[in-house]
């Protein structure tokens, strides 16, 4: 059971995605291969502290942990990461080749929200919100309406989320983080929106995944 869902996930989330440099990532304990993140390496987490939100550099502690895929005792195959001097509460972490993302105060329009039904109306600016149709979730600025993801209204445990939707690369632009989980064996599908990296006639591109499974 394990296998096939990994096997799914894999091809569902990493089939034509290009190497941009850029990474998202949760702490927890992870199966292994699910993240390459090595300890000590140094990261941006977004924390959340007396409703203050910052991106504030953070050292990974990473360690071996016992999974649910693990057949033999004694054998740990998974990878438990927590970071160092945390204050408040993380949300995800964030890196990248060029250093697009600097420390300081942020300030999200949604943070952390429900799974998302058909019908929703969601404002992340003067200009921009998300909604969603049948047709999927979309981005739109009143002239350029982008989709990102599907809706999952008949759910099984399927659903899309926004964990956050503010500017997160420094342009003054929205930036999304959506948790969209299209099968109910996923524990995070985060994928990461930048309006810096947007193509022409399009408000973000979709520049990271971070995918992990339940069981």
């Amino acid at each position: 059971m394990f296998a096939a869902i990994c096997s799914f996930v894999f091809i569902f989330s990493f089939s034509g995605e290009e190497n941009t440099g850029i990474e998202i990532l949760a702490t927890g304990t992870f199966f292994e291969g699910e993240t390459e993140a090595q300890n000590g390496e140094l990261w941006l987490g977004i924390f959340n502290t007396n409703e203050r939100y910052e991106l504030r550099t953070v050292e990974l502690t990473v360690t071996a942990e016992h999974s649910l895929a693990d057949r033999l005792e004694g054998k740990k195959t998974g990878k438990r990461i927590s970071v160092t001097g945390e204050e408040g509460t993380l949300l995800f972490l964030l890196r990248s080749q060029n250093n697009i993302f600097v420390e300081g105060a942020v300030f999200p329009s949604i943070v952390e929200s429900e799974n998302l039904d058909i019908g929703v109306s969601i404002p992340c600016d003067e200009n921009t919100e998300i909604v969603t149709t049948s047709k999927g979730l979309f981005l739109t600025d009143g002239i350029i309406t982008q989709r990102l993801s599907n809706v999952y209204p008949d759910s099984y445990g399927e659903g899309v989320a926004v964990v956050w939707a503010g500017d997160l690369d420094g342009d003054n632009k929205i930036d999304i983080v959506l948790d969209d989980q299209p099968h109910y064996a996923f524990k995070h599908f985060y994928r990461l929106f930048l309006s810096s990296e947007a193509s022409a006639g399009d408000l973000v591109k979709e520049v990271a995944q971070f995918v992990t499974v339940s069981c």
